[in-house]
Parts: structure tokens; sequence; C-alpha cells
């Protein structure tokens, strides 16, 4: 143990020090353990909620779109699976055909976007069938009604008042802007409902088989565009890139990220901004530290005279009041990130906190534990801490011995 560490902690307990710098130490170990402590929790409740929003929204969009532009067929399909059959990252790819569509019921009516999904392929790309909570989820007619039969969004079916067997009309909207395009209507059996616990995804998506949209659409065997999962969401932006440069400039690339781009940017800045805003009770414990240093170094006069007497290097002077403020942030911060840990694997474990259904779509308060963000928080209020002890510790290596020890 260096002499520095040890006078630094002398100091630290010295019974000699004044109430004020006492209450004013403590005050400092308090608000830094309570601004890490809130920070780390705030962090994990953050990318809690972004990790439930991210899951329900993929389970409905996969990771890579590639889609024809406007109303136009997809050149060559085949050709395009073949294409996706040599990129090793992807794991599963799905046609569709994809169009607005009118759906009407005796009371009432309303435009969704209908999808005409692969029965065969749509379960490596999205879960939407998972999420069917009444009816059926393979488009199963029990009975002789209609010809297709078509699933529903929880918000969708809730304004045109049905529930499964009832039959509803759907009328294309694609075309229209062709002079004399009639549009094709067919009856549809609604078979199942499913609940995305996203309102805009239950008000957005009809689903029927793609079989039953080509008929519909009287399209042939043809799609207007694919569903492309990766092997982790992190390599959709890479799949994007290799799929642009192989596929003709009539097909637009999406990632999931582009979809969904000014929500995602919205949940970073909240999250960069809870970040900023209580770094600044760091900040202000940062302060209290500074200034119980610059009252222990006016306190210790004598005793920093003495040192540099005795052969003290102003260097070792400075070293002391550092590792003295690093003792108390340190301290402060070790305790902060446990308690911040603590609290989120107690209620990752046991599910304390509730929340009302009536106002938010999940019921617990979610929590996911990102051990980046709890380094960063450290190294933040290490940071701040070690910058509040350096003008204190270059005051006192100033302090000249003879006139620290001239009124002693």
């Amino acid at each position: 143990m260096s002499y520095e560490y040890f006078i630094a902690k002398r100091y630290l307990r010295s019974k000699k020090r004044t109430g004020l710098i006492s209450f004013t130490t403590f005050f400092s170990f308090i608000v830094i353990l309570l601004g890490v402590a809130c920070l780390t929790t705030i962090l994990s409740i953050l990318n809690g909620f972004e990790s439930v929003v991210l899951d329900r929204f993929l389970a409905f969009d996969s990771h890579v779109k590639v889609m024809s532009k406007g109303e136009e067929q997809f050149p060559d399909a085949e050709q395009f699976t073949t294409t996706l059959k040599n990129i090793p990252q992807i794991t599963g790819y799905s046609p569709y055909i994809s169009a607005k569509a009118m759906l009407t019921s005796d009371y009432g009516e309303f435009i969704t976007t209908l999808k005409g999904v692969d029965l065969e392929t749509v379960d490596r790309v999205s879960r939407f069938r998972d999420k069917v909570i009444y009816g059926t989820n393979d488009f199963t007619i029990d009975t002789v009604k209609t010809e297709f039969g078509i699933i529903l969004g929880k918000a969708t079916a809730d304004k045109l008042l049905v529930t499964p067997g009832d039959e509803i009309r759907v009328m294309s909207l694609r075309g229209l802007s062709r002079v004399y395009q009639i549009p094709p209507v067919r009856k549809f059996t609604v078979t199942g409902i499913f609940d995305a616990e996203i309102i805009e995804y239950n008000l957005l998506y009809s689903f029927v088989p793609l079989s039953a949209m080509q008929r519909f659409l009287r399209m042939g065997n043809d799609v207007t565009g694919f569903d492309i999962n990766t092997t982790h969401i992190e390599n959709s932006t890479s799949v994007a890139q290799s799929l642009r440069e192989v596929v003709p400039e009539n097909l637009l690339v999406k990632t999931w990220f582009d979809l969904h781009k000014n929500l995602f940017a919205s949940m970073k800045l909240e999250k960069w901004a809870a970040l900023v805003v209580l770094s600044l009770m760091i900040l202000v414990a940062s302060f209290s530290i500074a200034s119980s240093l610059i009252m222990l170094v006016l306190e210790k006069r004598k005793e920093i005279g003495i040192l540099k007497s005795m052969g003290s290097s102003a260097n070792g002077i400075k070293r002391i009041f550092i590792m003295n403020g690093m003792i108390i942030g340190s301290a402060g911060t070790i305790l902060g990130l446990l308690i911040g840990l603590g609290f989120c694997l107690i209620q990752l474990k046991y599910e304390l906190i509730l929340l009302p259904t009536d106002i938010y779509i999940i019921e617990l308060l979610p929590v996911k534990i990102n051990p980046l963000d709890f380094i960063l928080v450290g190294i933040i209020a290490l940071i701040l801490t070690f910058a509040a002890t350096l003008y204190p510790a270059r005051s006192a290596a100033k302090l000249i011995p003879a006139r620290a020890l001239k009124y002693e």
C-alpha cells in the first residue's frame, strides 16, 4: 500500500474533520450512489420497452423485405429464390402479395392492407399465426359459405363487428387509378382474429392464403414481394446491402429498421436523453466532492506542509487528494451499480411491478440488462469524480511548506 493511499484513507475517516466536510462527503457519496442506481435502472427499463416493441414488430415484420415498386409484379421470382439460397446469412424467406383493400360487413367498412401469405413458408419469417386468439390460424372454413378464408386484426374485427364464421366482402383497391378499371370483389369468411398487441398492426394487416390472393387479383403465380429472415437481426443491414447489389433497380429492399426508422430513432433519443439528464445528478455529486476536498485542503494545510518538508513531492500530495475523492466516487459508483443490478434481477425473477393494462400494452414493467450500459454509467461516474478532484489536488500540491507552517 502506497503512503498516498494510506493517508487518503486516513483523511477520509479523520475525526478532526469538521461536520460540514463530513456532511458534504456523505452527501456526495449518496448522490453518486442514487444517480448511478437510477441511471442503470432507467436504461434497463428503456431497453426492456425497446425489446418488447421490437419483438412485437418482428412477429409481423421480417428482417428484410424485397418488394416491387407501386403495383408492379415481382420479376422472375424463381431466379430470386435461387439468389436467396446462395446467401448463408438468410435462414428463411416467403413470397407474398400485398394490396390495399376495402373490407365491408353488414355493420361497417374499413380499408386495410390485404396480404396473401404462403402457408408453407410464412412461419419462417412471421409469427402472426401464433397471435390468433379467436378461431383458427390455418384459414379453415368450418361451414361452406365462401371460397376463401381471411384472418383479421382484433381492431379491424371490432370496427366491422364480426367474429369467426361471419362473412365479409372484400374489394381490391389495386389498379383503381387506371381508367375504367373494375375492382374485383369477393366474399371471404372470417376464420380467425389475431391480436398483435400493437394497435397499428391490428388495423394495418389482414391475411389470406397466397393462392387465394392470386386468384382474387387474377395474378396467376405472380407475387409482389418476399419476406426474408436472417441468422440475427443485426445482420439485416448487411444482407439488405448484398441484395441491393444484385436485384433489379425496380425492386425495393427495406430492412425492419427502415420501415420503423422514426420509432426506433425516437426510442434511442429517449435513452440518450435519460443518460444525459441523470448524469447531471452525478455531476452535482462531483461538485460536492470538489467542495469537500477544497475544504479538506484548507483544514490540512499543516499536514500538507509537514509532508512536503519531509520530502513528499507535489505529485505525491496531488495523488493523496485524488485518491481521497476517488474512494468516495468509486464506493458510490460500485454500490449504485449493485443496487441497480439488484433491482433489475428482482424484477426479472419476481415480477413485482405491474403496469395498468388499460394504459400500457404490457402487464409487467419490462427490464433488459445490458452490461455495456452498466459499464458506460460506471465510466461516466468515475470520470466525473476524477475531474472533480483535479482542482483541489493541484491546490494542495502548490502549497509552499514555509507558508503552510508559518502560523502553526
